[in-house]
């Protein structure tokens, strides 16, 4: 994900809402590098929800599609190429905020 641009919120949003842009493809087919995806931190992230998350061995954060199954809780990554698609969330990272819309420019081009 690139650094925080700013942008109105087409949707209902809490006042810390941020807005990130997609880097990578780990959330192929449904994301797409460039998308735009606005994040709540203030709406509690449920069971299918595409979340962001910071983990805290590397201090990096990644987005992903939370799974609750039961007790457990996992982040998928939703690319059925992707070499570990499933974080099992044990303590290893913190969810710290809610995707609650995305879009998709037309002419933004990633800079190498």
């Amino acid at each position: 994900m690139s650094t925080a641009e700013t942008y109105p919120c087409p949707v209902p949003c809490g006042e810390m809402t941020y807005i990130l842009r997609v880097i990578g493809d780990s959330m192929i087919d449904e994301y797409r590098p460039g998308d735009m995806i606005f994040v709540d931190p203030e709406v509690p992230a449920c069971h299918g929800d595409d979340v962001i998350a910071l983990m805290h061995d590397t201090g990096e954060t990644t987005f992903k599609r939370l799974i609750e199954d039961g007790t457990q809780r996992y982040l998928k990554a939703l690319n059925p190429n992707w070499p570990e698609p499933y974080i099992k969330i044990n303590g290893n990272c913190s969810i710290i905020g809610t995707v609650i819309f995305s879009g998709k420019p037309r002419r933004y081009k990633i800079k190498a």
